[in-house]
């Protein structure tokens, strides 16, 4: 991992870990691309899943350890599962985004953090 890269999954982690109500708790990155936030949070004792469309990122994902599934199996997880969902650069490549923040909010535990950014306002 690059400085700059290590500098900007330790600055999402302690946004995590400052607002998220479970330490260590469950997190579900929607749009995880290569799953190099996925590591460094499993790294840092977090339970870790990502939402991938691209065979060749969730490839690179497995190398990483980090478990991850197709878009289309967003929906068989279970209510309530996660403590914790992020969109990073995510949300606008995702076709039917309303559909995957209906999931992302289904999935989500009471009290849970949503995290989203995007490169423009």
């Amino acid at each position: 991992m690059r400085l700059g890269q290590f500098f900007s999954m330790r600055r999402k982690r302690r946004l995590i870990e400052r607002h998220a109500k479970r330490r260590n708790g469950s997190v579900l990155d929607i749009g995880c691309g290569t799953g190099v936030f996925l590591a460094h949070m499993q790294r840092s004792g977090w339970k870790t899943l990502g939402v991938e469309p691209s065979p060749e990122a969730q490839l690179a994902c497995g190398r990483r350890g980090v478990r991850v599934i197709d878009p289309s199996d967003l929906a068989s997880l279970a209510p309530a599962c996660v403590d914790v969902v992020t969109f990073w650069h995510a949300l606008g490549n995702i076709p039917d985004f309303h559909h995957t923040l209906d999931q992302a909010r289904r999935v989500l535990r009471t009290g849970g953090i949503c995290i989203i950014d995007t490169p423009d306002p």
